[in-house]
């Protein structure tokens, strides 16, 4: 599938590493996400594609300050996604 990453600003870090894996299941399309904390924890969670946009699943949920980043995360994707697509 595809594979890319990008850098989100925080308020509390900076600007931190979100690493995309994108996975085909039988049920579609889903994002596996990876982010390094500052504790050296790397928080792992999947999005999957919802009316358009992208929503976390409970799989389990990433840490509150990951899930404030949903529009984000999800216009990274749409924007990775758009970006792989040829232009006609």
């Amino acid at each position: 599938m595809s594979y890319f990453t990008k850098k989100l600003y925080t308020k509390q870090t900076g600007f931190m590493e979100f690493s995309f894996n994108g996975i085909e299941t039988t049920n579609g399309t889903k994002f596996h996400i990876t982010v390094l904390c500052d504790s050296c924890q790397h928080i792992h969670f999947l999005m999957q594609e919802c009316k358009g946009g992208w929503e976390f699943i409970n799989a389990p949920l990433p840490p509150q300050w990951v899930m404030n980043f949903e529009n984000e995360l999800s216009r990274a994707i749409n924007e990775s996604l758009a970006e792989a697509i040829p232009s006609a």
